[in-house]
């Protein structure tokens, strides 16, 4: 694909369909680290719903190998976002990439805590969130932090920054709070909310409320962090 010095490539832009996924991953693009590469961005190509009938296991190697080779990685195109939160948790391997932007899709909260048992060593985390997602459907609401402490740990040890590029404010605000303190119960360094769309003070207001009883005061020390940084 690249046949010039690999040490001089930095940025890779790809528009991606079936026989473009199947040439890359046969080519055996992507194997390697390049040395310089910063960001790789996958767009949707020519015939996108194509990706649809790309079989599982070539699209989950094609994914990591992505996720292994760049620093950044990009997905703009919602087909891809979807193949890769359809992976099973065993078939994803991003302990190189230390940002992800997924713009084309939300991910449900379940999602997110899963990609980052992924991908260690996530330090930026760009994407929008649709809700605590199916694999939450058993657990009682109150006992959800209790169950993320104990089945994540410290999962996304190394994520700093967990941007939602469409949040706005209103009612919406309060629920992206309890997400952002949720994921920030497996992310020991995460800062606080920093998006301006937001009502800085409902969300303080959320916090110091949530810590002082009720399931996350066990947690006050880890989320404290969340108001003062």
């Amino acid at each position: 694909m690249f046949r010039g010095n690999s040490a001089t490539l930095e940025d890779v832009n790809i528009y991606i369909d079936r026989e473009s996924v199947m040439m890359l991953n046969s080519s055996r693009a992507f194997c390697r680290k390049y040395m310089n590469l910063r960001r790789v961005v996958v767009n949707d190509g020519f015939d996108n719903e194509s990706l649809s009938f790309v079989p599982d296991d070539i699209m989950s190697k094609f994914l990591c190998k992505l996720a292994y080779s760049a620093q950044r990685l990009t997905l703009s195109t919602a087909l891809a976002t979807e193949r890769l939160l359809s992976m099973t948790p065993r078939r994803l391997h991003f302990e190189h990439v230390q940002e992800l932007d997924l713009y084309a899709k939300p991910l449900s909260l379940y999602a997110i805590l899963n990609l980052l048992r992924a991908a260690p060593t996530l330090v930026k985390l760009t994407c929008d969130v649709s809700g605590l997602g199916s694999g939450f459907g058993h657990i009682v609401p109150d006992d959800i932090p209790d169950y993320i402490v104990s089945t994540y740990g410290a999962a996304g040890k190394n994520l700093k920054l967990w941007i939602m590029p469409s949040v706005t404010n209103g009612e919406r605000s309060l629920h992206i709070t309890e997400y952002y303190m949720l994921v920030a119960l497996a992310c020991p360094r995460l800062s606080p909310f920093g998006h301006t769309s937001i009502n800085l003070l409902n969300y303080h207001t959320t916090i110091v409320e949530s810590i002082q009883s009720g399931p996350y005061s066990k947690y006050a020390q880890r989320l404290v962090r969340l108001i003062h940084g």
